[in-house]
């Protein structure tokens, strides 16, 4: 019965702090974890003898890294971080107008596409990406669509500049 309070405040501790990655509170649930985890710490220390201690020593070791590695392993695969919104008051809408006035140009490859890379226009360089096509640096691509700061681009079949 005396482990039951130190494993629930730091079962807590590792829940509040997965929380904190998916819940972004600028630090606010991350102190809230610490102090659940220095609180079960305390109990340990109060109330365990010095075998139920390491015991409890022991386990941090494993699992504290464990957790972390899981949670951030979990953190790619979540919907809440690839959530982004480029919209409205983002400030690139001003960019992404002016780039839309290339569309449909055709331009040459700074560097190679492996499927992204750099496209020249008008004395500047940009990023750009296929759909998945190589293009070899030097070789000729239309503008399809405006991405970000950047292009959508699909390579000319024909190899040079139409007229």
């Amino acid at each position: 019965m005396m482990y039951v309070w130190p494993i629930s405040l730091q079962a807590l501790a590792f829940a509040v702090l997965f929380a904190e990655v998916l819940i972004p509170s600028f630090g606010v649930l991350s102190l809230v974890a610490v102090g659940l985890g220095a609180s079960s710490w305390m109990v340990i220390l109060a109330t365990l003898s010095s075998g139920g201690t390491l015991a409890f020593a022991l386990a941090d070791l494993v699992l504290v890294p464990l957790a972390a590695w899981q949670v951030f392993r979990f953190l790619g695969r979540s919907p809440v971080s690839h959530r982004t919104n480029v919209g409205t008051g983002s400030g690139l809408e001003d960019s992404s107008r002016a780039l839309a006035l290339h569309l449909g140009r055709f331009v040459s490859a700074e560097t190679s596409l492996r499927p992204a890379g750099k496209i020249g226009l008008d004395g500047e360089i940009f990023e750009a990406q296929t759909a998945g096509e190589f293009v070899e640096k030097g070789g000729i691509v239309r503008l399809v669509a405006v991405r970000g700061a950047g292009f959508i681009v699909e390579k000319n079949q024909t190899g040079s500049l139409p007229s």
